[in-house]
């Protein structure tokens, strides 16, 4: 893989990482009388998938084709994701967002 596909694939875990700290940030600053966990493991969780994915690639594990592969099924994920929440909500927009940046992705990577 060359080194600008991976660059594209570091920037997406940057930018998925940044999204999650804020989400995981307001959380903690908001009076909440119930911890949303099912939230913060799916954010999570699309965190370490974008950083494995990256991890694998730099260590030439995946072919740019398995890449794809891996994209779509987080996208596929990721609407799923948003979807479950009320459109506005604030679960629905961090999962847009995230959907935003893979989707980003995907097309810089292809």
């Amino acid at each position: 893989m060359n080194i600008n596909k991976i660059d594209i694939l570091c920037n997406n875990v940057i930018d998925v990482a940044l999204v999650t700290k804020d989400a995981l940030n307001t959380i903690d600053n908001a009076n909440l009388t119930e911890y949303p966990q099912k939230f913060v493991n799916r954010i999570n969780s699309v965190v370490n998938y974008c950083y494995n994915m990256f991890m694998n690639a730099n260590a030439n594990k995946h072919t740019d084709e398995e890449i794809n592969e891996l994209l779509v099924n987080l996208l596929n994920s990721l609407i799923i994701y948003k979807n479950s929440y009320r459109k506005n909500s604030y679960g629905y927009k961090v999962m847009n967002s995230l959907f935003d940046i893979v989707k980003d992705t995907f097309i810089e990577f292809n």
